[in-house]
């Protein structure tokens, strides 16, 4: 799926068309780019997963840091694997989950703070009832009201108290406020091996800036850039429609969203083939005969089966239900602790002090 072509731009291609290869004569590295997928495709791509692959081989336990992170599904994988976890989320409720889900982890700090570029300001911070996922600094949607104040810390003063090492993957979703987060960052020093941070220009223009600028600051720090790019919104709070992975130098749409990927070392592109077969996904099988991998067959100008197409999807279910078994036990052990926890204290025994 993942190849190296000949145009620098990634765009809607039907799937039966057969890219361009580079020619042997090509010697200078070219962008690279991948399938496009049309939004009826409903195709999906769990991207962190997709970084998890490109760095967990050969990787020893280092650090993440989680910039919104929600109900702590994206440094969940990480904090199994015995990374150590800084996590920012000051949305009480999704907070109150997170500590639900992860209990008082060893490897796990979660600040109540926004992280800023700025410390120690007092903020108006808004959330919706249309969708968790958005609570942010900044009202960019009719349902948002005003819930709390927060207070704002810089990634730096953070790091430094927390005493942090070298960090294996920084994470940033706040909602339009990227550039702030970076902007209380020291790239330079700390330097992440894998940084991702979202961008829509619907958002970001409003408070100053543009994805390229996002781009421009990370690729100035000697960083090669993805763009993981979804169609546009239709709704918050429902799934979006994934589009193409494509490298920077590539063309830029003001309507789409999604994820930027920044490498401090560019993973080789038969290594990101791989980790792209095992994080797409493809939320209805009746399209999937218009919107197959191409990745499927080592040929791409080999027609493609139906057949080989199924068993892949029904071999990545199986995956997905042997991951969601291993999430459901270690979240029934977290909740069996609590049950445990509020029957001792709540006890007729423990009442009249016996």
């Amino acid at each position: 799926m993942f190849s190296r072509y000949r145009d620098h731009e990634c765009a809607d291609r039907a799937p039966q068309e057969q890219a361009v290869p580079m020619q042997a004569s090509d010697t200078k590295p070219r962008p690279a780019s991948s399938t496009s997928y049309p939004r009826k495709a409903k195709a999906s791509l769990d991207e962190i997963r997709f970084i998890w692959e490109l760095i967990k081989k050969g990787e020893t336990k280092k650090s993440m840091v989680d910039v919104g992170a929600h109900h702590g599904t994206s440094f969940a994988r990480f904090l199994n694997q015995g990374w150590r976890v800084l996590a920012f989320e000051p949305d009480s409720t999704n907070r109150k989950l997170i500590e639900l889900t992860f209990g008082k982890h060893a490897q796990l700090e979660v600040s109540c703070k926004a992280a800023y570029r700025e410390d120690g300001q007092e903020l108006e911070f808004y959330t919706s009832e249309v969708s968790t996922g958005i609570s942010s600094l900044n009202p960019f949607h009719a349902s948002h009201v005003a819930a709390q104040k927060v207070e704002t810390v810089t990634l730096n003063t953070a790091l430094t108290e927390q005493s942090f090492g070298e960090i294996g993957f920084l994470k940033v979703d706040v909602e339009g406020h990227e550039m702030d987060v970076l902007e209380g960052f020291d790239l330079s020093l700390w330097s992440p091996d894998v940084i991702m941070l979202e961008y829509e220009d619907r958002k970001s223009q409003k408070l100053g800036y543009t994805t390229i600028d996002l781009i421009t600051k990370l690729a100035g720090q000697g960083y090669s850039v993805f763009l993981s790019e979804f169609h546009p919104v239709i709704e918050y709070g429902q799934s979006h429609d994934w589009r193409c992975l494509k490298e920077h130098p590539c063309e830029l749409s003001s309507e789409n969203w999604g994820n930027i990927i920044a490498f401090k070392k560019r993973p080789p592109n038969d290594e990101i083939d791989k980790a792209l077969r095992k994080a797409l996904r493809f939320r209805s099988f009746g399209v999937l005969h218009c919107a197959y991998p191409r990745w499927l067959n080592d040929n791409e100008a080999a027609p493609q089966s139906l057949r080989k197409v199924l068993a892949f999807q029904i071999f990545r279910s199986v995956d997905d239900i042997w991951q969601g078994w291993n999430r459901c036990k270690t979240l029934t052990k977290r909740l069996r602790y609590y049950l445990h926890k509020d029957r001792t204290t709540f006890s007729p025994s423990s009442r009249t002090g016996s």
